[in-house]
Order: C-alpha cells, then structure tokens, then sequence
C-alpha cells in the first residue's frame, strides 16, 4: 500500500508541475493521502492476435507492462517492461491499449493510478474451443467372414506431419488436444480409438492429410491402410483384417460352469469338427470317447460301457431322436454346420434321462446369427449341402440347411473306371433339411421352431437272383430299405426371476420304415406321435437348488411284417401305442462349498407294458483341492424291451416282457494338470436284468414265443482321457478304455451248435461287442498360412467270434438234406480276431479372399491299410477249412467348401 502511496503522490506533483503550482515536500514526513476504496478493475478484456509464426512456432509466455490508468478508467499510457519478441509485444501492446477499467476510488473520487499487466500468450488457450467432428469412421470386420472385430485397437498416425496447413497451433499440441476427445487418445505421437461391440470406430478432428491406420489385434495379421482425410469431409470406409487360424464357432467360455454329471464328455465343435477320420462330421466323434466301443466297419452303433445296440437313447434339442446317422454312420443325419455342442453321457447320469439301461447322446441345434446374412455351400465325395442364416428383424433370425447324396454315382463311377463289374446294381442315396426360426421377444425369453427332416433310400438289385415269394413283395431280386423321418420342435426358454428358469420343449412328428429282404421278408412300420418335456430350475438358497419336470413320450406305431416260412407267408399286422411317461426331480446340494450332492428320483410309466418303474438316483462332486476333484454315482434305470417294438409283438415277440432293467455305478477322479490339460479317470460296474432273448418256446396257450426277459448283463471297465484343450497350435486327447462286457442266458445265444462244447446257463460269456482295449490318440496341429494337419491312431482289442471247429479242428458236418456244408462251432465267444489298428490323417487349408473363405480338404480313413488290413469278420469256403479276412479298405473324403 505504500507503494501505491508514492505512486499517487509522484503522480499528483507532476500535475502540480505541468499546471505551474509550487508543491513543498517535506521528505521526512508521511505523505497525507485519502485511503484507497477500491482499486481499478479492467472491465473490458481485448485478446490480442497470436502472431501466426510465432503461434506454429510453439512460442509462448508473457509480456509485463507499466500502464497508467487515468481517473476515467483509459489506458494513458504503456511502457513496456518486460518484451517477448517484437511481433508478439507489438500484438499485446495494441489489445492493451484498448482495455477500458472501473477507475480507482480515494477520497471517494476517482484517482489516477499507474499498474503493471502482465499479458500471457498461451498455445493452450488458443484451441480450447477446437471444433468436435467426425472425418473419419469405419468398420473392422474379419477378412472372409465379414464379422465384426469388437473392441479392437485402431491406431492413427500421421507420416506427413506438414500437409495440413490449416493448423494455427504446433502439431503435437493439436494431436494432444484431440487425444483428449472422448472415445480418442494421443499416444507416442498418434491417436488411439477402439472398436465397439459390433466393429464400428469413429475419429474426431483429425487434421488433414495422409493418415496410416494400422490395426494391432490379437489373433489376426498385422496390417495397415493408408487412408486421405481432406478438411471439412468426412472418408468413411470398411477395413478387413484376416484372422490367424479361421475355426468355424468357435465357442469362448467365460468364468467357470459349474458341473453337476460325473461322467459327461463335450467338446467344442471347432475341435471336434476337424478330427480326422470323421469327415468333418460333428456327431460321429463320440465314437472317438472313452467309453464308446468301436462300431464294425466304421458304422453308426453306439455301444457304451458294454451295453446293447440299442440300450442308447440320441436327443435334439432335449427331444428323442430315433436315428442318429444315414446308412448306418456314413453321416450324421443332422447336418454339423447347424449344431452348437454335442454332449455323451455315459452313463451314471441323473433322473433328467429316462428309458434307457445304456447311455445318452445329446446334440443341441443352434440359433441362426443375427449380425448379418452368412452362408456357405460343402461339395465333397459323398455329398453336397448349403446353409444360409442370418436376422428377418430385430426380433426373429433364421437358419436353413440341405444336404443330399450322391455316393452312388462316384461309386458306380470309380468301379467303372477300375473296371470292376459288380453283380448287383446299388441305389443308395440321403437328404436332409433343417429349417429353425428363433424368436427373442425380451432378454429373458427366448423360443425357436425346429423343423428337421431327413430320408434314407438303400437298395441292391441283384440281376442273377429271384428270391423268395410275391406274397412278400413283387421285388425278388433286391435288399433295399427306407427311413424317413420328420418333425416339429418348438422350445420356449423363459427367466421367470432372479431364482426360477423354465424350459419346454414340444415335438411332434412320424418315422416311416420299410424293407425287403429278396421278398423273404417285408416290413413296412410307421411311428408318429409327440413329445413333451417341461423343466423347471428354482434356487430355493444359495446352498439348494431344486430341478423338477416332466418328460412323456407318447406314440402309435402302425406296422406290417410278411415272413415266408416253410408253412408260407406269415403276415402280422398291429397297431399299438407305445409311451414313456415320466416325472422327475433332483436336488443340487452344497452343504459346504467343495461338495455337490445330486439326489434325484424319477418315475417312467410303459403303456405298452401297463408297468412303471422307480429309479432313485445320486450324483456327487468333491473339490478336495484346488485342481482335484472326487465324483461319483449311483443308480437304477430301465427301458422298453429292445428291438423297441418288435420285443413286444404278438407274433414275432412276447407281448408280456416287462421293462430291462439297470443299475450302474461309477467311481472317478479329475485333475486339472494346466489351464489345458486335464485328466479324467472313472471306473464303472454295470448291471442289468430283463433282458430280451430270443427263443423258440411257447406259452400256455400254444403260441410261440419268439423272446424271453430271461438274460442278465454285467459291464465293469476303467476309462482314463488325457486332454489338451485348444490352444494356439494344438488340441488332442489320449483315451484308454479297459473294459469287460458278459452275458448270462439258459439258452445259447447263437445259431445251435452242430458240435462243440456244451452251453453252462450259469456261466457268464462274452457279449459280442467287448472290446477288452480301446487306445486313441487324437491330435491337431494348427500350421502358418491356415493350414492344418491332424491324426487319430486307435488301437482295439479284435472282436470276439465263436471258432468254426472245421477251421481250427477240421471237424466237418455235410447237411445232406440241404446239400452243403454246415459250421461246426466252437465255444461260444471264445476267440478273438486280430486287434484292429487304423491311422486316419486329415489335411485342410482356407483361401481367405475379402467376402468370402474357400476350404479344401482331404480326410483319409485307414491309411495303414496297404500295411495292415485289420479284421472286421471272416470269409470262409464251402466246407469252412479255409478263411480270409475281411476289413475295411481306405476311404478318402476330398471336399471343398465355401462360406460368405
């Protein structure tokens, strides 16, 4: 305050000066001035023009002046005290002066001061009002596969930092400012976004000029676009990035699922969809699973832990599928491309599976895609198939698929070219269609409507032969058979709250059948009905969940059998409804956190038997360690009798079977070696009763009876599956099943024997599908430029057979009635042939263009053929002294197929 003081008083002697008064000063005495009221304060600011070079120059900071403000509040007069440089201290000086001030108040007048401004110039200051635009935006989708990339990086950096020459500010601070945009980020001298959910990126303010836009996304080849961005425009363009391995649904699993089966088994399809052997065919590598016996010639038998044929139920979507594969395993009669898993279970499964002694094979169908239309078209060898997909509206999507054979054709066609002439003409051909239409009306329900349909046509002409009798069939020179099979499922999965979910399923549908065996027998069956499961979840608590629901199967079967016999043709004709009516329930129990328990109870009721069954079950999981778990199960099950249908028919079965009868239990232990590896191990005993055997008895009224619930099974094994998960380069397992499968029956269980050993009913034999061993190494090895390369090696203990006496003891029956030779057998089973041993090779590799993937491969059964022909049976001469073996032979599947 001094200060002013003196300021003040020098300013008013100079006025006394300039107007000729005579002022006296009394230097050693206090000035006596009137106190300040109030200082001057600036009221109108004039901003300075930043000098333009001085501005791209970067250069800034300050400049002090000394202005004397008069008692009006204008700027009198500037004396420049500290300078920057001349152009910026001259554009300073001009705004300054124009600044008008509130004078200062002393006295309660207004009084002239002198005051020192500092003017700052700031680079900062000079863009803070930069201007927000979009001028460039894009979307990042795979290369081929045209989906979107979601949160991926995109780098913007700039290889000319001189071409825009619109830019007032250095070139860095404008970068640095802009980085600061929502959405965007300066980094190292570029600009940083990322992708949304759906591909879609956008820069702002970018200044004009050649841009580098460069993508640095895991999983795909690095690449970069040179792009030009012109001032006031926006580029807007689409850029594609090709992926490192390109795999087909592939499916990403986030956080862990908690399991509830002890013995279930499920792959990703973009695992199992390339396992050489299988021709890309999702469904049939569960016969590449511990616990699943090797099928004869490659076919389509589900034997697991040393059930029947039969004793194996196959579901859609929760809905019973009665045939799983086209001519017995050749493909899986729902197309691949249309699945999203395919689940085994074993066996020792909960009371959600119901009529079935054996195990379950589950395929679930996916939901179309909704991001935009895809399509693909798969020609190979032996068919050829198309998909198309994509959404109707924000609210429906829809998948379709076909799929039809031409087997025959390239059959016929290389036996030409061979020049082999066969004695018969063959006439097989499939086709099938699925057509689903998902419906997602809110975030917690979801339905879709599945109509699947498919038709098998097998038929060999014989020209040399005339068989059986026109009151068969008129077609005496040919084996043929039909399956067709269509069907509706409607699925309704609704959320009803934080701690209830439902599930229904609804199918309705009809199966049609015939055969004719050279007109010695005829049959002509016709299945249709419905199928209804209703499941319900609650949590009652956090330690309890409650599962319940109804599963019932209701059909009417419709057939024909003609069978000429010595006494004629035999015809039986019956209709009959056949049913499964069950309700279930378990409970998910965790009394403490590392234990699961699963107790549940289900109830079947057999119309066609007039019987029910009670089947109480229990799960178990123990997480005794981190890595380490205990599991194991224990339970009753039971079924129709099997052949379904036939068991039960008044002439050619017994009406009055009851149900077979099962109870398993399994004893297991998981370790989880690495994020990858993981090893399962279970041991298994099984047993059932009740179950169907032929027989040529007759009941109290004189009828024959063609089968008896009078034979027992029993089935114990060990399985052990060493699997690496997929990682970047590889995935594979190594399985092993030791394993043991008898039979007990009063009756022989073959043809009667001519000679031989005699039949024990109280010995347990062999049932004819054991495999004592099963070893499998399967592995697939990802190669740089999307080739691929994998191998399945299987080694198998041969199938037991009954010796032919006349081979191995030359012991020989001449039928002289009949005028040939009969077998004289051996003990029944007794034997083994030779192990069966195939190597299976498979090769693919994807043209990537920028719409669309082409795919070429070659999948190569029974490669070691040529070295070892393993034995599938025996052929043997007139007289059976002399035999040769009988094996598969290689079978290539070169295909290609394209996807948009």
């Amino acid at each position: 305050m001094k200060k002013q003081k003196w300021i003040v008083l020098l300013m008013f002697a100079l006025s006394r000066l300039l107007f000729g008064q005579e002022i006296e000063i009394d230097s050693t005495a206090e000035p006596e001035l009137a106190p300040f009221e109030k200082m001057p304060v600036l009221k109108e600011f004039i901003k300075a023009d930043y000098p333009a070079e001085e501005l791209k120059k970067g250069v800034e900071g300050k400049v002090l002046f000394e202005l004397f403000i008069t008692d009006s509040g204008r700027v009198d007069s500037i004396t420049v005290l500290q300078g920057l440089n001349p152009s910026m201290d001259s554009a300073a000086l001009h705004a300054v002066r124009r600044f008008q001030y509130e004078p200062a108040i002393a006295g309660g007048v207004a009084v002239p001061v002198l005051l020192q401004y500092e003017y700052r110039f700031s680079v900062q200051d000079e863009i803070k009002e930069l201007e927000k635009y979009v001028n460039l935006k894009g979307r990042l989708i795979e290369r081929g596969t045209r989906s979107p990339i979601p949160f991926a990086t995109i780098v913007a950096a700039f290889p000319d930092t001189t071409r825009d020459t619109t830019l007032r500010v250095p070139w860095t601070v404008y970068l640095q400012k802009i980085g600061g945009f929502e959405g965007q980020f300066y980094e190292a001298g570029a600009i940083v976004t990322q992708t949304d959910s759906l591909g879609r990126f956008a820069f702002q303010s970018l200044p004009a000029g050649i841009i580098k836009l460069s993508f640095p996304v895991s999983g795909y080849r690095a690449d970069s676009i040179i792009e030009a961005v012109e001032k006031g425009a926006l580029t807007e363009n689409e850029y594609r990035l090709e992926k490192l391995n390109y795999n087909e649904y592939e499916i990403v699993v986030y956080g862990t699922v908690e399991k509830e089966e002890v013995a279930k088994t499920q792959l990703t399809l973009t695992e199992i969809k390339r396992i050489p052997g299988f021709g890309g065919d999702a469904v049939k590598v569960v016969q590449a699973l511990p616990g699943v016996a090797r099928s004869s010639f490659n076919g389509g038998e589900i034997v697991v832990r040393g059930s029947g044929t039969g004793d194996t139920r196959y579901f859609l979507d929760g809905m019973e599928l009665p045939v799983l594969f086209h001519f017995g395993g050749l493909k899986s009669t729902y197309n691949s491309d249309a699945l999203s898993s395919v689940d085994l279970y074993p066996g020792g499964f909960n009371s959600r599976y119901g009529n079935t002694v054996g195990g379950v094979v589950e395929i679930k169908g996916r939901p179309a895609k909704t991001d935009r239309w895809h399509g693909n078209v798969d020609i190979n060898l032996i068919d050829a198939s198309f998909l198309a997909e994509g959404p109707i509206n924000e609210e429906f999507a829809l998948l379709v698929t076909a799929r039809r054979s031409y087997i025959a054709d390239v059959l016929n066609w290389g036996l030409k070219q061979a020049g082999i002439i066969l004695p018969m003409t063959v006439v097989p051909y499939y086709w099938d269609i699925v057509a689903r239409l998902d419906y997602k009306p809110s975030r917690d329900c979801r339905m879709f409507l599945t109509g699947f349909a498919f038709t098998d046509q097998m038929k060999f002409v014989f020209s040399e032969v005339r068989g059986g009798s026109t009151e068969v069939s008129e077609a005496k020179d040919e084996i043929s058979q039909s399956v067709d099979f269509q069907t509706l499922i409607y699925g309704w999965d609704q959320h009803i709250n934080k701690s209830m979910d439902n599930e229904f399923r609804l199918q309705w549908g009809n199966a049609p059948t015939s055969f004719n065996i050279f007109s010695f027998a005829k049959g002509d069956f016709i299945q249709y009905g419905g199928y209804l499961r209703d499941e319900w979840a609650w949590q009652i608590r956090e330690k309890l969940k409650l599962n319940s629901g109804l599963d019932m199967a209701l059909y009417r079967v419709d057939y024909t059998l003609d069978i000429l016999s010595a006494d004629g043709a035999r015809q039986s004709k019956r209709d009959l409804y056949v049913s499964d009516l069950a309700g279930y329930v378990n409970a998910e129990y965790k009394p403490v956190k590392s234990l699961l328990l699963v107790p549940g109870l289900r109830y079947d009721y057999y119309t066609e038997l007039s019987e029910g069954r009670l089947s109480p079950r229990v799960t178990s999981r123990f997480n005794w360690k981190k890595g380490h778990t205990l599991k194991g199960a224990l339970g009753m099950y039971n079924q129709s009798p099997e052949p379904y249908g036939q068991a039960i028919d008044s002439v050619w079965g017994n009406p009055e079977l009851p149900a077979t009868l099962g109870k398993q239990a399994v004893l297991g232990y998981e370790y989880q070696l690495t994020d990858l590896i993981g090893l399962d191990v279970q041991t298994y005993y099984n047993t059932q009763k009740n179950i169907p055997a032929q027989s040529d008895s007759f009941n109290s009224s004189g009828n024959p009876v063609n089968y008896l619930p009078d034979q027992e099974g029993r089935m114990y094994g060990f399985e052990l599956m060493l699997r690496h998960s997929q990682s970047e380069h590889f995935f594979g397992w190594i399985s092993y099943s030791l394993s043991r499968s008898e039979r007990r029956s009063p009756r022989r269980m073959d043809e009667e024997a001519q000679a031989g050993s005699a039949w024990d009913p109280d010995k347990w034999y062999l049932y004819g599908k054991d495999k004592t061993h099963n070893l499998q190494f399967v592995g697939s090895w990802r190669l740089p430029r999307n080739w691929e390369v994998g191998g399945r090696l299987r080694y198998v203990t041969g199938n037991p057979y009954t010796p032919y006496l006349s081979y191995t003891e030359h012991q020989y029956f001449y039928d002289a009635e009949n005028g040939r030779y009969r077998p004289v057998l051996g003990e029944y089973l007794s034997d083994r042939m030779g192990a069966f041993v195939q190597l299976d090779v498979r090769v693919d590799k994807k043209f990537i263009y920028e719409k669309w993937i082409l795919s070429a491969y070659l999948d190569v059964q029974n490669v070691n053929y040529p070295i070892y022909n393993s034995p599938e049976t025996y052929d043997y001469n007139y007289d059976y002294s002399d035999r040769q073996v009988i094996g598969g032979i290689i079978i290539p599947s070169l295909g290609v197929k394209a996807e948009f």
